[in-house]
């Protein structure tokens, strides 16, 4: 358990430490980013690590399990995900990204690698009557950073939102909604169950 002295000590250089500085201890951290956002909130609360284990509702055993690597967070309960929201005072999207149960991939359009996004786009470029003509014709034979670099350029170039990350806002939005409106069915669906059960 830590004393007050080195309780007030860790919480004043956490005050102090930059947000860069932040991110990139709580994204190192053993276990991934969730532990170290849950570590770094316990801190700041000045809570040792049983009280923050208390108050998720799990065992200090638990969530040394998952700092170790022995259980994932990516596997974890809606209840111990909803707890970790609650205690992070986030939604509980944000802890789902955070614990790798959703990554990027989920929001992209079609499920394809890398390198078959890479080579969809520049046959794009080459397609692109204003541009195909200063490409070389064997461009889909470079190397894969050569190609991403080409890309990257056309991007900035003609505006072209390769990853759709400027459609994430209208994305998320759909996804919010169709959550809502999947909250409300699910009443709607348990009070007539148990309207005809009356």
């Amino acid at each position: 358990m830590m004393n007050t002295a080195d309780t007030a000590a860790k919480s004043d250089s956490l005050i102090s430490e930059s947000k860069v500085g932040r991110i990139g201890r709580i994204y190192n951290s053993e276990g991934g980013p969730l532990i170290g956002w849950l570590f770094d909130e316990a801190r700041l609360r000045n809570q040792n690590l049983r009280e923050m284990s208390q108050e998720l509702g799990v065992t200090f055993g638990y969530i040394n399990q998952m700092r170790n690597g022995q259980r994932y967070a990516h596997n974890m309960s809606q209840r111990m995900t909803k707890a970790c929201a609650d205690y992070l005072g986030v939604p509980p999207i944000v802890v789902m990204l955070l614990s790798g149960a959703i990554s990027m991939k989920h929001f992209l359009l079609r499920h394809e690698s890398e390198e078959q996004l890479i080579d969809r786009t520049i046959r794009k470029i080459q397609n692109d009557p204003q541009v195909r003509q200063s490409v070389p014709e064997r461009l889909l034979d470079l190397p894969l950073d050569a190609k991403k670099a080409m890309v990257a350029m056309y991007g900035e170039v003609a505006g072209f939102d390769i990853f759709n990350v400027r459609r994430l806002p209208t994305i998320l939005d759909g996804l919010q909604r169709a959550a809502i409106s999947h909250d409300e069915n699910e009443f709607i669906a348990a009070e007539n169950l148990i309207s005809s059960e009356i």
